[in-house]
């Protein structure tokens, strides 16, 4: 705890979402590790449920998993799914920061082009999303001949489709904490909180989503990282969750 509450108190708990990756896709045992390790994080959460700073801090670290485990490949992933078990945050967090700083470095002197795959990378390509269960990928990999639209213009377009609003919010109207407590214990709440958010629900959602979507700014896919969280029948750390 103290590792990361200097790093909250320093303003580098956001360090690691610094770097760009791709999340790998954990399978069987891998699956397993990284359950385990979310169970740590949110009971210890839970723990500190009365310090908000404390448990706000371990949530974020429920956040980053994908980043410190699933961010450098396959072969990786128990080796750092035990070094979280054991309590060896720093190493961790240590070796992700580097290697992402690298890939950074790599990726400024080789900027990505929307050139095609070459035929060893899709049968590489069209391997993995077949071990992942996404059959369809798979054949849509290896029959497409369709290229990436990424090009020079690529971000500013973007951009302009997408601008950047300020994000000073004006809390004048905010409800206030009262309002808010009060606000979860009407009837109304409680009904919306059960139907639609239910485990259940969520389970649903994600074992439902499209295969290989797009990752969050974590490196989150409901399918492949969240799914499985609910694989389990444990009612306890699913409602953590």
């Amino acid at each position: 705890m103290q590792f990361l509450s200097d790093k909250e108190i320093s303003w580098k708990l956001f360090e690691p979402c610094d770097f760009t990756f791709a999340s790998a896709l954990p399978v069987g045992k891998d699956r397993t590790k990284f359950s385990n390790c979310m169970i740590k994080v949110l009971v210890f959460a839970d723990i500190f449920q009365d310090s908000i700073r404390a448990r706000d801090t371990l949530r974020h670290l429920g956040r980053l998993l994908p980043t410190l485990f699933l961010s450098h490949g396959f072969t990786t992933i128990q080796t750092r799914c035990n070094c979280l078990l054991k309590g060896d945050l720093e190493w961790l967090w240590a070796s992700c920061t580097k290697l992402g700083r690298a890939r950074q470095t790599r990726l400024a002197a080789n900027p990505p082009t929307g050139k095609a795959r070459t035929a060893t990378q899709l049968h590489t390509l069209a391997q993995k999303l077949a071990w992942a269960g996404h059959f369809s990928k798979s054949c849509q990999a290896v029959c497409s001949d369709s290229t990436s639209s990424l090009g020079a213009h690529t971000l500013a377009k973007l951009q302009a489709k997408n601008p950047q609003v300020s994000v000073d919010f004006d809390k004048k109207n905010w409800p206030s904490a009262a309002d808010m407590a009060a606000l979860r214990q009407e009837d109304d709440w409680w009904r919306v909180a059960e139907e639609r958010f239910s485990v259940d629900n969520i389970r649903k959602y994600n074992a439902r989503s499209p295969p290989i979507s797009a990752q969050d700014a974590d490196g989150w896919r409901p399918r492949e990282h969240v799914a499985f969280l609910f694989s389990e029948d444990d009612e306890e750390f699913h409602n953590l969750i």
